[in-house]
């Protein structure tokens, strides 16, 4: 099933970007400032944005890109139940 989305691969970047840019960046932000959340969470959120930049520039495959994307969307929701 993913491999039928390789034309889309681009696609798939913008929207993995765009969702993480728009949703995911200001969680531990927010968190941190108004929770009481530990520092540690913003390098979290970080690593997993800049990892979905370089694998959609450097060229992955969907799968790679597909399921940095799942990654990083099940890491933030266990971070937002966890911590609020």
């Amino acid at each position: 099933m993913l491999d039928n989305q390789e034309s889309s691969k681009t696609l798939w970047y913008i929207v993995s970007m765009t969702a993480q840019g728009v949703l995911f960046l200001p969680i531990p932000a927010a968190m941190i400032y108004y929770f009481n959340a530990p520092l540690f969470l913003l390098p979290v959120t970080l690593v997993l944005f800049f990892g979905n930049i370089i694998a959609g520039m450097g060229g992955a495959g969907i799968r790679v890109i597909l399921y940095l994307f799942l990654i990083s969307v099940i890491i933030h929701l266990t971070m937002l139940a966890f911590y609020l």
